[in-house]
């Protein structure tokens, strides 16, 4: 339909709104040029389009189209266009449709529709003022027209018209939508309308041959060109589309199109997270980019699949290049602005597979490619099995591919692969190794060159003379049996054949096989091995007559000249022997007889014309080096002198003298042949024995010279004739006695010249001077001395150390000769057995020198002559000791070592038998003073009647002067009885137990243990016996473990219990040694319960008795200071009100109980006492209970439980001390010295202040009454601390050393603890105490050993109370430091 006739039909609406310039301000929003063909797209698409048409046509063109005489299309950029006509094959305009079409902004509401504001297709006005529309209307299969016209348009003239082209794909995926409520709200909310149950998403696909078409053209200005830039594709240029493009690209060369959700601006899609989740805008763009991965997929494989179909082999170029172009179109790079667009199409892309299968073109066709490699030109030389991408595939292209694993480059196990399958011709061989050249040098390692070698063979090849290549056919050589190349490649005649582990010469010099031979393990080839090869037997047997040095002459003439060209130069100078050695068996040389051996071949004429003489061929130009190569080879340049000889002397009866005169005087004819020969002949006499000496007929009657024939001698075999090497039995030259022998003379020199000896050789000398005929050894030695200056170059001791040639004396007096390695200067190396030189050579100092004797034998040769051959008797002994003590600086420690162990002391073993026998001991073993007690002596070895050198010698080795307290120790533990017995019993067994306490500290860890499991300790028991008329009592000693011996420090406790158990003995140092090994103290074994009955009375007795201990305690406790005897509570403590009770009852007994589970002993024992206290409970007061019905009150018994209360521990001496001075008075105890005065001066004074308190505070008597449940408290403060801290320092003092022959058990009661650790824990305990804020610091913490818990109780029936005597001490703190 015309549109004049629309205009015609209809009648024009007005606009009630200024609509020119509304449109005009939405066409100023458009950014790029020619948006209107984006808009008109997306219309296309919301009608479900497949194809869009654009026709440009001028008013010529549409006047020839009436006609339909339209032919030609001239050039677009000479004509004007008048009219675009937009075709799509889509739905049909509806009424609807139509009627927002006349709207402005009256978007679609259909949620499957992309156009959504109403505006996109008024861009038609950016082009034209009078758009017209046409369309048929589904519903009515009508058409539909609409015409757009302004009332002041503007018309144009249009001349012709040509319309253009470009072929688009667009592959499109469904997608059903499925999203829940809350997605839909937000959805609804971001777009005004609900999400569409299905939608469409659109790929934009440019083939090869279009994409090819239209590069073309970019380049020109046309102006089709221009229109269709907005929908071309590109790396940079392809973009979503959402009705229009954005500003986003896709990462790939094709556009893409769904209902994405924009950005407000419409410039981009929303891809932005909020802070903590995604939203669902971007969660929504996200998952079509998801399904555009999948979309991409497909249609890749679909292109591929259609290359798949059309492929034939050999392969065509072009099915490759249009796979490089889809790779290249569905290569993923990083998209803009947002580069997550193309990394989730991409996931999706390589994701939705169900395997990792992708498939590619291939130069082998379709395969996967994790079986196809990336094209390198270094690999496409040589290999042409394995697939690989088309060449024209970058890496850029395939940058997913490779971090995906899916394609690989070319690896040296694929190289490895495709060598194995086939051999390579010569050039697929040479771009192999020059590829191998090309590697790094950690590439090629040793193991990759051996699997190179092992797995290439190539096709054999070789070069004609002209340098032409020739291939063997059918022949293949493997990799790994070339060893050698030729370098430099003319080097040889490449028309004579190579060896067979020769690389063949190449033409392409671009191969540095200098480089690259030594690389692969190979070696150039020598001259040596290049006739090697011409002489081995395979090839004299196998090559053809013309190729065959003994079958063609020509063919040997050429190898003879080409060695004769090199023969001079450096590197075959070196290898001129091994070159003889491989021709000189060879019938190689041409001669006039033939070919022959070098050695029967002469070079020039001779007077005998029947010999063979050298003759090449005519014309032939021979090197200057071909004479002096020939000579080498043997080829004999004169006569041979046997012939001389024969011809010349035949008929004379010549002699020595007669025929080295001759050869004197024709001398100048020899040649050095000549003469090397006459060297070489065995053509002179022996001289014999005088009176054997007959005139002999001349060597030249007899036959042929031979180094058999007995008779004669070369010159070199024989020696000058004198008389001095006559008395030497060696072969003497056999000489005219009427022509006097001169050494100056010609003939003399001659033969000198020939090797005519002049003086013996050193080893023939010193093996005459070995021999075991005296006047020849004694003259062969004299000789070698006189003549010891010619002989010094050649002497060393070394080289002659096996030739006994030294005269010497055994240490028997009788004479030898020795070697001179076993011979020494120093006569008194006799005494171990060694040779000495003989005195009566008289060899002086310089001589011996001159010889290389030795002044003395070595320390190690004495070691091991000593130790093999020890002395059997005392007075060798000391006479070898002696000896080596003058020696003994040459020792080193670890000798002195060796010898300690060595048992080299011969001791006289004393048996019941009169006879008397000699053992050897150790050094280690014996001891060199005198024992300490004079059973030692049987005990263990002490030497005596060595002198006071050997003894030095003997010290110096480490022998000691007595047992040490360890090896004591151990010989009880081997044997306690034996020992016992022969200490004399128990004082002298004792005597050695006060030894070990005293040298404790030399005991070390491991041996205590083995003391604590071995009886071995004395403990003493009381043995009660018994007779018709008394009761006897006697002491049982006995040796035993020390767990089953208790160390006695209760006194009366032992006294009870004394025939139950064994008591150690009571000496300090001794306890505290027993105490260390394991043996209990008996007051921990013993529990006390004081029985008592009558009434408790706090009578007079009882107030004297406590005031006397008061006034009389001070002057105990200062005689004693030490930290053993620390009061564990003070005099000033006791003496506050309740802290000390004395009280008196009407009968008292004391029950003791014994109590030793390890021993199964339990004993109890009662015993009627006058006085025993005790503590009632933990912290209570210190009570004392006094017997009334003793009349006589013990005051031992007072002092003994005043000491157990005020003492951790007490010795029995303790309570002998407190009871003196609580019986004395108080004149006696001034007589002894004790400071009566002073201390009762300040009682007075304490006493006169009773009520004041005395340094720290305590609880008065209430505190410890009975009905008090209440746990003692120690007060606060620091008087406390300072009383810990003035106790430990005290405790330091008098310990910081230890005193000489002090035992250190003394210090903690500990076996393993040292004195520095001691001293650490002291002060460490300083520290604790000066860091206490206040508490109680309990003396558990400083005492010498841990005391037990406290565990007091009480029971009130029959007025018994039941204390444990260990709690003694608990609750208690020093007074003021």
């Amino acid at each position: 339909m015309d549109h004049t006739e629309l205009w015609e039909g209809e009648t024009n609406e007005p606009i009630k709104i200024n609509q020119k310039a509304l449109i005009d301000k939405v066409l100023a929003r458009y950014s790029g040029e020619f948006v209107v063909f984006r808009e008109l797209l997306q219309n296309a698409d919301d009608a479900n389009a497949e194809r869009v048409k654009i026709h440009f046509k001028t008013r010529k063109y549409m006047a020839r189209n009436k006609s339909r005489d339209a032919t030609g299309h001239p050039e677009l950029n000479t004509g004007e266009v008048t009219q675009w006509t937009v075709q799509n094959d889509g739905k049909g305009f509806e009424a609807a449709d139509r009627d927002r079409l006349k709207s402005i902004a009256d978007g679609n509401p259909n949620e499957q529709k992309i156009g959504a504001f109403g505006v996109g297709f008024y861009s038609v006005f950016s082009v034209t003022d009078t758009p017209v529309v046409t369309s048929v209307d589904p519903n009515d299969e009508k058409r539909y027209g609409m015409a757009f016209h302004w009332a002041n348009a503007q018309l144009f003239d249009f001349n012709e018209m040509m319309t253009s082209s470009i072929g688009f794909t667009v592959f499109s995926a469904s997608i059903e939508v499925r999203v829940d409520s809350r997605m839909t709200e937000e959805l609804k909310r971001a777009t005004k309308k609900n999400p569409p149950a299905h939608c469409v998403y659109q790929l934009l696909y440019l083939g090869k041959a279009a994409y090819d078409t239209d590069s073309n053209d970019q380049g020109a200005t046309s102006i089709h060109w221009n229109i269709f830039q907005g929908i071309r594709t590109g790396l940079d240029s392809a973009r979503i589309f959402i009705g229009h493009a954005t500003s986003q690209t896709t990462g790939i060369c094709g556009h893409v199109s769904a209902r994405f959700i924009p950005t407000v601006e419409r410039a981009l899609i929303e891809l932005v997270n909020e802070t903590h989740h995604e939203t669902i805008v971007s969660r929504w763009n996200k998952e079509l980019l998801f399904v555009g991965g999948y979309l991409a997929r497909a249609v890749y494989e679909h292109l591929v699949g259609i290359i798949k179909a059309q492929w034939k082999a050999p392969p065509e170029s072009t099915l490759q290049q249009e796979f490089v172009h889809i790779l290249r179109f569905f290569t993923f790079h990083p998209s803009t602005p947002s580069p997550a667009v193309s990394r989730l199409a991409e996931d999706a892309f390589f994701s939705c597979a169900l395997s990792d299968y992708l498939p590619v073109v291939s130069t082998a066709g379709i395969k996967d490619a994790r079986q196809v490699r990336l094209y390198d030109p270094a690999f496409a030389g040589f290999i042409k099995e394995h697939p690989t991408l088309p060449m024209d595939i970058t890496e850029a292209m395939t940058v997913s591919l490779r971090e995906k694993g899916l394609v690989r480059k070319f690896s040296f196990a694929d190289v490895i692969q495709e060598l194995k399958s086939r051999p390579l011709t010569p050039e697929e061989l040479i771009e192999c190794l020059k590829w191998w050249k090309s590697l790094d040098a950690g590439a090629r390692d040793h193991s990759h060159r051996n699997q190179l070698l092992s797995a290439a063979r190539f096709f054999a090849f070789s070069s004609n003379g002209k340098g032409e290549q020739l291939h063997a056919a059918g022949a293949v050589v493997r990799l790994e049996s070339i060893r050698t190349f030729i370098d430099p490649p003319d080097k040889f005649p490449l028309d004579i054949p190579l060896p067979s582990h020769t690389f063949p010469a190449v033409a392409d010099h671009s191969l540095d096989l200098s480089a690259l031979g030594p690389d692969l393990g190979w070696s150039a080839l020598t001259v040596v091995e290049w006739v090697e090869n011409l002489t081995s037997k395979f090839t004299l047997s196998s090559l053809l007559a013309e190729r065959n040095l003994i079958a063609y002459e020509l063919f040997a003439t050429q190898v003879l000249l080409f060695i004769a060209q090199v023969w001079a130069s450096p590197p075959v100078v070196d290898q001129h022997r091994e070159i003889v050695n491989k021709l000189k068996e060879v019938p190689c040389i041409p001669t006039q007889c033939g070919p022959k051996r070098p050695d029967e071949a002469y070079l020039k004429a001779s007077i005998f014309p029947d010999l063979p003489v050298v003759s090449f061929p005519k014309g032939v130009a021979l090197p200057p080096a071909m004479n002096r190569m020939l000579s080498a080879l043997g080829v004999r340049e004169g006569v041979k002198l046997q012939l001389v000889f024969d011809r010349m002397v035949a008929t004379r009866d010549w002699g020595n003298s007669q025929l080295v005169k001759y050869l004197v005087q024709n001398g100048h004819t020899l040649t050095p042949a000549e003469q090397q020969r006459l060297k070489e002949a065995s053509a002179f006499l022996k001289e014999e024995p005088n009176e054997a000496r007959v005139q002999r007929s001349s060597f030249l009657k007899a036959a042929p010279i031979t180094m058999q024939d007995p008779k004669h001698f070369t010159a070199s075999q024989l020696y000058e004739p004198t008389d001095t090497l006559r008395q030497l039995d060696l072969p003497i030259l056999d000489w005219d006695i009427n022509n006097q022998w001169q050494a100056n003379s010609d003939e003399a020199n001659l033969l000198f010249e020939l090797g005519l000896n002049r003086r013996p050789a050193i080893h023939d000398l010193l093996e005459r001077a070995a021999c075991s005929h005296p006047a020849l050894s004694r003259a062969a030695f004299q000789y070698f001395m006189m003549d010891f200056s010619s002989y010094a170059p050649v002497y060393e001791v070394a080289r002659f150390s096996e030739i006994p040639f030294v005269p010497s004396i055994r240490p028997d007096g009788s004479p030898c000769l020795a070697k001179p390695n076993e011979v020494f200067i120093d006569p008194d190396s006799s005494i171990m057995g060694f040779l000495v030189v003989d005195p009566s050579v008289r060899l002086g100092l310089a001589a011996c020198s001159e010889l290389q004797l030795k002044e003395q034998p070595p320390i190690e040769a004495i070691i091991a002559r000593l130790s093999s051959q020890p002395p059997n008797d005392h007075e060798t002994a000391n006479r070898i000791f002696s000896y080596l003590d003058k020696r003994k600086n040459d020792f080193t420690a670890a000798e002195f070592t060796q010898l300690r162990v060595a048992r080299i002391i011969p001791v006289r073993n004393h048996t019941e038998s009169s006879e008397e026998t000699v053992c050897l001991k150790a050094v280690h073993e014996c001891y060199a003073g005198e024992p300490r007690v004079a059973f030692h002596a049987n005990l263990f070895t002490f030497i005596s009647g060595f002198d006071g050198a050997s003894k030095a010698f003997l010290r110096a080795c480490g022998i000691k002067e007595e047992p040490t307290v360890p090896e004591i120790i151990r010989k009880i533990i081997s044997k306690p009885q034996e020992f016992y017995g022969s200490a004399g019993g128990t004082e002298g067994f004792l005597a050695e137990l006060r030894n070990i306490a005293r040298n404790w500290m030399q005991v070390e860890g491991f041996l205590q243990e083995d003391m604590k499991r071995s009886p071995m300790f004395l403990g003493r028991r009381l043995v009660l016996g018994t007779s018709s008329d008394e009761v006897s009592q006697d002491f049982q000693d006995t040796l035993l473990h020390p767990e089953k011996i208790v160390v006695v420090d209760d006194e009366h406790a032992y006294g009870l219990f004394s025939i139950d158990l064994y008591g150690a003995p009571q000496e300090i140092i001794v306890e505290e040694l027993y105490f260390s090994l394991g043996s209990p103290r008996l007051s921990s074994l013993v529990r006390e319960k004081p029985e008592f009955q009558g009434e408790i009375l706090e009578d007079p007795m009882a107030k004297e008795t406590r005031a006397l201990i008061l006034e009389r305690l001070p002057l105990f406790l200062r005689e004693y200071r030490s930290v053993h005897q620390q009061p564990l509570i003070t005099v000033d403590e006791l003496s506050q009100n309740g802290n000390f009770l004395v009280k008196t009852v009407g009968k008292l007994q004391l029950v003791k109980i014994l109590d030793w589970p390890s021993q199964n002993l339990k004993v109890e024992k009662k015993s009627e006492a006058s006085a025993a206290g005790f503590r009632e409970k933990k912290g209570g007061p210190i009570q004392l209970l006094l017997a009334r019905n003793i009349p006589k009150l013990d005051m031992y018994e007072v002092a003994h439980s005043m000491c157990k209360a005020i003492f951790y521990q007490h010795r029995a001496s303790d309570s002998s001390l407190l009871a003196g001075i609580l019986s004395a008075d108080l004149d006696a105890l001034k007589r002894r010295g004790y400071n009566v005065d002073t201390l009762l001066s300040r009682r007075q004074v304490q006493l006169a202040n009773k009520g004041t308190s005395v340094g720290t505070q305590f609880p008065g008597v209430d505190y410890f009454a009975k009905s008090s449940p209440e746990t003692r408290v120690s007060p606060p403060g620091v008087t406390a601390k300072r009383s810990l801290i003035h106790l430990i320092r005290k405790f330091r003092r008098s310990h910081s050393e230890v005193p000489s022959g002090t035992s250190s058990l003394g210090l903690l009661n500990s076996t393993s603890i040292t004195h520095s650790q001691r001293m650490q824990f002291v002060d460490a305990n300083i520290n604790a105490a000066v860091n206490c804020k206040g508490s109680r610091v309990p003396l558990s913490s400083i005492l010498p050993s841990q005391p037990p818990h406290i565990n007091t109780t009480q029971e009130p029936l029959d007025g018994v109370v039941y204390c444990d005597t260990n709690n003694r001490h608990e609750g208690f703190i020093p007074a003021g430091a």
